[in-house]
């Protein structure tokens, strides 16, 4: 739901809770600190209301909150919809369009160091000290809200195999999170667009073969991120799977090699990842073994109490 709207509701069942927790060493000068990330979405599907009775809507919210340990935070609240129109009843394709409007806030620590020797406030390091010595409570905060668009293709390619893209934009009007007045107060975030792709397909009755892809561009920033991922059916009669993979991630100077393992269970999934980073910069951003990622998912499905017809007895004359 962070990386598209549109991907609100998209799945088969009535609720879906995940999270994703990241965890990594990060250098900056003289002191190693904590890079962490927290990740948590909800969100729903409600049939009956669209053009067609196939169609659906979906609504949900993301909370994200990511930094420096408790020096610098970035925190993020997205409530999101989304609409389903199915275009082929009979393969049950669908195009999702999802919006959202969130929350962003960027929160400063006590850490005069960290102010003065990066210039995140205004680039003079005086100014830093001033502004920190001026905050109330030893935090400087500033919030902004934040709008994204999103679309989402779902569609069969096959008897077994199956194709999701998506497209998003996020930053659409700029907002300002600067943390002070200074030099940067007119320089807003710069719009984010965000592509990504999918591809399932059954090799036998056993093995899923499942790549992906996710491209982000803001400005002159950019990364590719690619994925190539194994589901090894293991107990049909319960329906778990195992999942393994490798997968790349190119951002400028940085590159990272990824090593993922997860399981299905019916409507629970769980997945862990191992992100090294190597490359010009890598010394600057990971001190220690890498980033470890966990995430979970579970998907709740309320069926409805059927309702028997009454049935009619003709008495034997």
């Amino acid at each position: 739901m962070m990386l598209n709207p549109a991907n609100t509701g998209g799945f088969y069942g009535t609720a879906r809770a995940s999270a994703v927790i990241r965890d990594q060493d990060w250098q900056t000068a003289s002191e190693n600190q904590e890079y962490q990330m927290l990740n948590g979405s909800v969100d729903v599907n409600i049939d009956g209301i669209g053009l067609k009775k196939e169609d659906w809507i979906s609504a949900g919210v993301n909370f994200g909150r990511q930094g420096l340990t408790a020096d610098y935070t970035r925190t993020e609240i997205y409530p999101s919809i989304a609409y389903h129109y199915v275009l082929d009843k009979k393969t049950m394709s669908d195009i999702a369009i999802g919006f959202s409007a969130g929350t962003i806030i960027n929160s400063l620590g006590q850490s005069p160091d960290l102010i003065t020797r990066n210039g995140i406030l205004t680039g003079n390091a005086q100014d830093g000290l001033d502004i920190f010595n001026t905050a109330q409570n030893g935090r400087i905060t500033s919030n902004a809200t934040d709008y994204s668009v999103g679309v989402v293709l779902t569609t069969p390619t096959g008897k077994y195999s199956g194709l999701k893209l998506g497209l998003s934009m996020r930053q659409l009007f700029k907002p300002n999170v600067t943390l002070s007045g200074g030099n940067n107060r007119n320089q807003g975030l710069s719009r984010n667009l965000t592509a990504f792709g999918i591809y399932s397909t059954d090799i036998n009755d056993r093995l899923t073969f499942k790549p992906g892809f996710v491209v982000n561009v803001q400005n002159s920033a950019r990364y590719l991120n690619l994925q190539t991922n194994f589901g090894y059916l293991l107990n049909p009669d319960k329906d778990i799977y195992l999942n393994a993979g490798v997968g790349t991630r190119v951002l400028t100077d940085i590159n990272s090699l990824l090593l993922l393992v997860g399981a299905d269970i019916r409507d629970f999934k769980v997945g862990l990842s191992y992100d090294h980073h190597f490359g010009a910069m890598a010394g600057s951003i990971a001190n220690g073994p890498g980033a470890v990622e966990l995430s979970v998912a579970k998907i709740f499905k309320i069926h409805k109490k059927p309702e028997p017809q009454p049935i009619l007895l003709c008495p034997r004359l």
